[in-house]
């Protein structure tokens, strides 16, 4: 996490990424079978998706802590009263 936050290049390669999982998956869709670009396509699904897992990951993370955080915080606050 302290590495996400703290260099921008991983956190441009990583917001970078999973973008580009999402606009892969939407070629997959639209794309005919077919298609010269399908293998691609699937190729770049492939690649993407760690980084769209990995992504997810600390987005659950991110959403844990916070809860947390919120949570005692109210329980703080409630309690002063």
């Amino acid at each position: 996490m302290k590495l996400y936050y703290t260099s921008r290049t991983v956190l441009f390669l990583m917001c970078m990424g999973n973008e580009a999982f999402f606009l892969f998956l939407y070629a997959f869709y639209h794309v005919d079978a077919s298609s010269v670009y399908m293998p691609y396509i699937k190729w770049s699904i492939l690649v993407t998706t760690p980084v769209f897992i990995a992504k997810q990951y600390i987005s659950v993370i991110q959403w844990s802590v916070s809860a947390s955080k919120i949570a005692q915080r109210d329980v703080d606050e409630r309690s002063r009263k």
